[in-house]
C-alpha cells in the first residue's frame, strides 16, 4: 500500500527537495533524516535520503537508506528502478540487479530497466543471464530500438561480429532517438570494423557521429572551458619546485594508517594502465581500485576551495580512504594501496600535496597508438572526453596532460616509475616484476595470471572486459592502420615520440 505523509511533513519534503536542488546536502541530508523518523514505511523518503547522503560522501547511510527503499517500494517499479540506480552508484552492483529485476517484474515493458539491467549483466560477465532477460522482449518488442541494440550488443560482447554487424547497421539505419543507443552503436560498428580490417570504414562510421556533436554549439563551449583550464594550470605550475615537492613529500603522515603504501597510477587514457592496473592488483600485497572518484569528492574538491596550505589538509588522507575502501565493505591487508585513474594525471600536484611519501607509477604506450585507442574509446561525453571527439583534438589533450607529467618528472623530488605498455605484453614477468619491486614487493607467479582471477575490485574503465583476456600484441603498432588521418598530428606528438624511446 502506498504511504502518505502529513500536511506538515509534505512542508518539510519540499524543503529538503529544495535544499537538495540548491546544493544545501547538509541542510537536506538533515530534514530527510527527520521525516524518515516520522514516516518510516515510505519507500520513496529513503531513496531520496540515501540519494542525499551519497551527496555528502557517506556511503555507509546511502547504502542503508537504499536498502530501506527497497523494503518499502510498495510494488512501485519506477522507484525500484530509481533505487537500483542508487546502489549502481556506490558500486553496489547486485542489489543493483536485484531491483533491476523486481522493476522489471512489477514494471514489465519498462524498456529502460532492461537497458540498465543487461548492461549491468554484460559488465559482471553474466552474458547468458542478459540474454536470457532479453529473449521475452524479442519476441515481442523486435523493433524497438533498445531490443535491436541490445541482441546486436551481446552477439558483438559473445564474439558473433557478423550477427552483431548486421544488427547494429539495422540499429543506425533507425536513426534511434535515445542517445546512448545512437552513440554505441556507431562505436559497436567501428570496432567491427577495424577487427576486420576494413579501416577506412571505421573511421568513417565514427566520423558520421563524431563531428556532428563536436559542432555543436554547447561542445565548442565545453571545450574553450577546458581550454581555459588548461591555461591557468600552466600558470599554476610556473610557481612549483623540487623544493616545494621534497618539502610536502617529507610532511609527516597523520593518517591513521601509516603502513600502507600510498601509490597514483597515471598516464594517457588507453595507454595500459588498467592492464598494469589488474597484474599489479592480483599481488597479494596488493589492493588497486580502478578509477573511484574517490579523491575527487575528498582531496580536490577541498584543495579547490581551501588551497594547499590549509590545515584541513592533514585530514584528507583519512577520509579520502574512508570512501576508497567503502567499495571493498571496509580496509583490507594490503601493505600497498593502488588508485589507477589516468584522467586525473593533470591533477598529480595535488596528489603530492596531499599523500607524503606517496609513489607514482605512469604508464607509457607509443603516442599514436594512444591517440588511435583514445579515438575509438566508447565513453560518455563530458568536459575531459569532450577532447576526444577528433585527432586534432586527441592530439592536444595528449600534450596538455603528458606536458604535466614530463614537467613534474623532471622537478624530482618525488618516487616515480615509468612502464611501457609494449614492454608489459611482450614480458610481463619482467616488466611486472620492475613495477612490482619499485613497491617494494617481490613478483608473485599470481600477477601473470590476473586474467584468470576474479576481480578483487570494481573495474570502472570503459575497456573492463578486456581484462579478462590473456596478453596480446594487436594492439602494438595500430597506428600504422590509421596512419593517413594521423599525418596531421605527427608533427606534434614526434617530441613526445622521442622523449618516451618510441623513435
Amino acid at each position: 500500500m502506498a504511504h502518505f505523509v502529513s500536511p506538515a511533513d509534505a512542508k518539510v519534503w519540499q524543503q529538503a527537495r529544495d535544499a537538495t536542488k540548491a546544493f544545501r546536502n547538509k541542510d537536506a541530508l538533515d530534514l530527510y533524516q527527520k521525516l524518515v523518523k516520522k514516516n518510516p514505511q515510505h519507500g520513496v523518503l529513503w531513496y531520496e535520503l540515501g540519494s542525499s547522503a551519497k551527496k555528502m560522501l557517506d556511503n555507509v547511510q546511502a547504502s542503508r537508506a537504499f536498502r530501506k527503499a527497497r523494503q518499502y517500494f510498495d510494488g512501485n517499479g519506477k522507484l525500484a528502478a530509481y533505487i537500483a540506480h542508487g546502489f549502481a552508484s556506490i558500486t553496489m552492483l547486485d542489489e543493483s540487479q536485484e531491483c533491476f529485476r523486481t522493476a522489471l517484474k512489477h514494471d514489465p515493458s519498462s524498456l529502460e530497466s532492461l537497458y540498465s539491467l543487461i548492461k549491468s549483466y554484460e559488465k559482471s560477465g553474466k552474458i547468458d543471464e542478459a540474454r536470457a532477460y532479453l529473449e521475452p522482449f524479442l519476441q515481442t518488442q523486435a523493433s524497438d530500438e533498445h531490443v535491436m541494440h541490445l541482441d546486436a550488443y551481446l552477439d558483438y560482447r559473445g564474439g558473433n561480429l557478423e550477427r552483431a554487424e548486421s544488427g547494429i547497421r539495422a540499429v543506425i539505419e533507425k536513426q534511434p532517438q535515445n542517445p546512448q543507443v545512437l552513440s554505441t552503436s556507431h562505436y559497436i560498428l567501428a570496432d567491427i570494423l577495424d577487427k576486420t580490417e576494413r579501416y577506412d570504414e571505421a573511421i568513417t562510421c565514427l566520423q558520421q557521429y563524431k563531428l556532428p556533436v563536436l559542432q555543436t554549439e554547447k561542445m565548442q563551449n565545453t571545450l574553450i572551458s577546458y581550454d581555459l583550464g588548461v591555461a591557468e594550470r600552466s600558470k599554476l605550475f610556473d610557481s612549483f619546485s623540487t623544493a616545494l615537492i621534497e618539502q610536502w613529500q617529507r610532511a609527516a603522515d597523520l593518517s591513521s594508517d601509516k603502513e600502507k603504501q600510498m601509490t597514483f597510477l597515471g598516464g594517457h587514457p588507453r595507454s595500459g594502465t588498467t592492464l598494469l592496473e589488474r597484474v599489479l592488483d592480483s599481488h597479494p600485497d596488493i589492493t588497486a581500485f580502478d578509477e573511484p572518484d574517490a579523491f575527487n569528492k575528498t582531496a580536490d574538491s577541498f584543495l579547490r576551495k581551501f588551497g594547499p596550505d590549509h590545515r584541513g589538509v592533514a585530514t584528507l588522507p583519512d577520509y579520502y580512504r574512508q570512501q576508497l575502501f567503502w567499495q571493498l565493505g571496509g580496509e583490507k591487508p594490503a601493505k600497498v594501496i593502488i588508485d589507477k585513474n589516468p584522467s586525473l594525471t593533470a591533477c598529480l600536484h595535488s596528489w603530492l600535496r596531499v599523500f607524503p611519501g606517496m609513489k607514482t607509477i605512469i604508464a607509457l604506450r607509443h603516442p599514436l597508438d594512444v591517440m588511435v585507442s583514445t579515438y575509438f574509446l566508447n565513453v560518455a561525453t563530458n568536459s575531459l572526453s569532450c577532447n576526444f571527439l577528433s585527432f586534432e583534438r586527441i592530439c592536444k589533450h595528449y600534450r596538455d596532460m603528458m606536458e604535466i607529467w614530463i614537467r613534474l618528472r623532471d622537478m624530482g623530488g618525488f618516487s616515480w616509475i615509468e612502464s611501457r605498455y609494449e614492454d608489459t605484453v611482450q614480458d610481463i614477468h619482467k616488466e611486472g616484476a620492475r613495477v612490482t619491486e619499485f613497491l617494494g614487493l617481490t613478483w608473485d607467479p599470481s600477477q601473470a595470471e590476473f586474467h584468470t582471477k576474479k576481480q578483487q575490485t570494481h573495474v570502472g574503465a570503459p575497456t573492463y572486459h578486456d581484462v579478462t583476456k590473456p596478453l596480446h600484441q594487436k594492439s602494438v603498432q595500430r597506428w600504422m592502420s590509421y596512419e593517413k588521418y594521423l599525418a596531421p598530428s605527427i608533427e606534434e606528438m614526434k617530441p613526445f615520440i622521442r622523449e618516451f624511446g618510441y623513435e
